[in-house]
């Protein structure tokens, strides 16, 4: 059956098959920051928005949502696979031609023992109006593309933007913020599509299950990470918003949940965020979970109601972010609560941990007042959380030529201990209001 993939001693990461997500991490204080790779925008791709996954070898593979073919997203393109190898040279591996091919894979990759590659591309294939419901698809060795399905929205789920988990028997699980039956999951809601999200299954012979439709409210809604799975099946995940009707600063429409859905189809809350002082609002990137059952993750929401710029995009004070730790009980505990500025602010790609139990992640927003494109609160962050709850800020990114700015997605390490990620906007080349078109980069200690 299942089991956790890409152990990290003490905490185990359910993202990837063949490909090491994490490892043990080395001391990482006095990190030092390289940018490996700056996208130029063209055929190359650009803005990167996913976590990389990296092969025995050493070489990187991820996905750009834009570049490529120009076909698709107003002229910006309709995404690529790429990977980097050792020597930092970069290979489109496809190029997505949008239509009924499929475009803009946000999320990240992952990869079985033969070395395809498998993701999802949020929009093309077919329904939706002009853009598509989205795809699943698979990249062989060779780098001949398969779609493995393309969604219809209504009740089988549209626009997949999270990544996917696989098991022994070839079998792919994963979300859609929206698709199904109902139309109660608030802003975040998708006019084009309607319903508050499903959990999906693709079989081997390409036929779709859906495993659980939300319906917002208590149920929750709008699924906003990727799964895990435990050995005996059951799949772990996150919404966006459901699970009360609490107001955390987009409406009354919840404030997430943490969800377990067994192999019957039967759903249970592992937790239920109330945003405010006392809890995080909003979960995303995929939870991580140690040996003996305990999860971790991040909101980007909650544990204050400060304004840590998102007010200035026309939201609520919805709070900073957190990191939280949720034993096998239920019981949670806030590990830390962002405060913008230095601190950082907006947890988006989850966390990875080491055998110390010292975790590491990204923080889109915060660091600084600097303006990278969006807002004059910050380009994020590289952060280092020590078991007692101390942070060290292990890069501060500035958004320039001979930097990145907001880091979208989570880490990946290396048996050295250094640590990979993706920036979506600066770097050495301009694609837009001269803000850069991101980069891939690289931290050692």
């Amino acid at each position: 059956m299942f089991r956790f993939r890409g152990v990290t001693h003490k905490l185990i990461s359910g993202c990837i098959l063949a490909f090491a997500l994490s490892a043990p991490l080395a001391d990482a204080d006095a990190a030092s920051f390289k940018i490996l790779y700056s996208f130029m925008g063209g055929s190359d791709g650009r803005n990167s928005s996913a976590s990389l996954i990296r092969d025995s070898k050493g070489n990187l593979y991820g996905t750009t949502p834009f570049g490529a073919t120009a076909g698709c997203n107003e002229g910006r393109g309709c995404g690529t696979v790429f990977t980097l190898a050792t020597n930092s040279i970069e290979n489109v591996l496809y190029a997505f031609l949008g239509g009924s091919d499929g475009a803009q894979p946000i999320a990240g990759l992952i990869a079985d023992k033969k070395g395809n590659l498998y993701g999802v591309s949020e929009i093309g294939g077919v329904g939706c109006g002009r853009d598509g419901c989205g795809t699943v698809f698979k990249v062989s060795p060779s780098n001949s593309k398969t779609t493995l399905y393309k969604f219809l929205g209504g009740s089988d789920g549209a626009h997949p933007s999270t990544g996917l988990v696989m098991d022994e028997e070839g079998n792919l699980y994963g979300t859609t913020p929206v698709g199904g039956n109902t139309d109660t999951c608030g802003p975040s809601h998708d006019e084009r599509s309607g319903g508050c999200g499903i959990v999906f299954k693709i079989a081997a012979d390409r036929t779709e299950s859906v495993l659980h439709t939300f319906t917002g409210g208590n149920d929750g809604g709008t699924p906003s990470s990727g799964l895990i799975a435990d050995n005996a099946g059951n799949l772990y995940g996150a919404t966006l918003t459901g699970g009360s009707a609490s107001d955390c600063g987009i409406g009354s429409y919840g404030c997430g949940t943490l969800f377990k859905l067994a192999t019957n189809g039967s759903e249970t809350f592992v937790h239920v965020f109330q945003g405010g002082n006392s809890d995080g609002a909003f979960p995303v990137g995929s939870p991580i979970a140690d040996t003996a059952g305990n999860l971790y993750g991040t909101t980007v929401g909650g544990g204050s109601t400060d304004d840590c710029g998102a007010q200035k995009k026309g939201l609520h004070k919805i709070g900073c972010g957190t990191i939280f730790k949720l034993a096998p009980d239920g019981n949670e505990t806030i590990i830390h609560v962002f405060t913008g500025g230095s601190d950082g602010a907006y947890p988006l790609g989850g966390v990875i941990a080491d055998g110390a139990g010292n975790l590491y992640g990204t923080t889109g927003g915060g660091g600084s007042t600097k303006n990278c494109g969006i807002g004059a609160y910050g380009c994020g962050i590289v952060f280092k959380l020590a078991p007692d709850g101390t942070e060290t800020i292990l890069h501060v990114f500035t958004g320039t030529k001979k930097d990145g700015g907001y880091p979208t997605a989570g880490l990946i390490a290396d048996e050295k201990g250094n640590l990979y990620g993706t920036t979506y906007v600066g770097g050495a080349h301009d694609c837009a209001k001269h803000t850069g078109c991101g980069i891939v980069f690289k931290l050692k200690e």
